[in-house]
């Protein structure tokens, strides 16, 4: 009962967070016996039949689990290369604005993106590609190049999905990179400035080896949300 007491006010603080990990991370995972049935709409969850593990049958005897499987890996990997580049090269950036306005008007511009629901990219991404009357078809055609079936051409929408998740998460990285930025002790490069290390030198040697446990940390957790 002391160590309650004593506790208290760190249960009070946790439990919101911890509300929030119970109604959205937890109570979900009831929906996890869809796995076993065959699903109606109609009937809904628990009144659907049960199948057992007919549904993990179909899929692995299925002749496009090698190619959906794979499809998975890559595109996910260049996700999380590209998305770590970016992240990183533009918390750098970020790092270098001494203008607090301005620097906290870039976070917001760059962070903005992170709380649009895909479905709104979706939409974005058939108005920039339609090939009626989408821009980038528009743009092509008024400099004389023919539009391009964007939606019907697979061999593009590898570089699209790439740019699509950079402009989408790019910010949310860079701003836990900048934290991490900002917790470098500054006698490091007011060190590195007494012996000639201009601001590339700095970067390589002080900021990016400090940065590298919380890369390989978001790595990991991004590997981990592959499938």
């Amino acid at each position: 009962a002391q160590s309650l007491r004593h506790n208290m006010p760190f249960l009070v603080m946790a439990s919101p967070g911890a509300l929030l990990l119970l109604v959205f991370s937890y109570l979900p995972m009831v929906g996890i016996i869809i796995a076993f049935k065959d699903f109606r709409a109609s009937l809904g969850i628990f009144d659907s039949p049960w199948v057992g593990f007919k549904n993990f049958e179909f899929l692995l005897r299925s002749p496009v689990l090698a190619r959906i499987t794979a499809n998975t890996l890559v595109l996910n990997g260049l996700f999380i290369l590209a998305g770590l580049i970016a992240s990183v090269g533009l918390a750098l950036l970020l790092n270098e604005v001494r203008l607090k306005i301005a620097a906290r008007a870039y976070q917001t511009v760059v962070f903005f993106p992170y709380f649009i629901s895909w479905v709104i990219v979706g939409y974005f991404s058939f108005a920039l590609l339609n090939s009626d009357n989408g821009l980038v078809n528009r743009a092509l055609q008024s400099v004389g190049l023919e539009p391009v079936a964007w939606f019907s051409s697979p061999q593009y929408w590898p570089l699209i999905l790439t740019l699509a998740h950079i402009w989408k998460s790019v910010g949310y990285g860079s701003i836990i990179y900048l934290a991490a930025m900002l917790g470098i002790n500054p006698e490091y490069y007011e060190a590195a400035m007494l012996d000639g290390a201009n601001k590339l030198q700095q970067i390589r040697y002080i900021t990016l080896p400090h940065l590298v446990p919380v890369m390989i940390i978001l790595t990991l957790l991004a590997i981990g949300r592959i499938f």
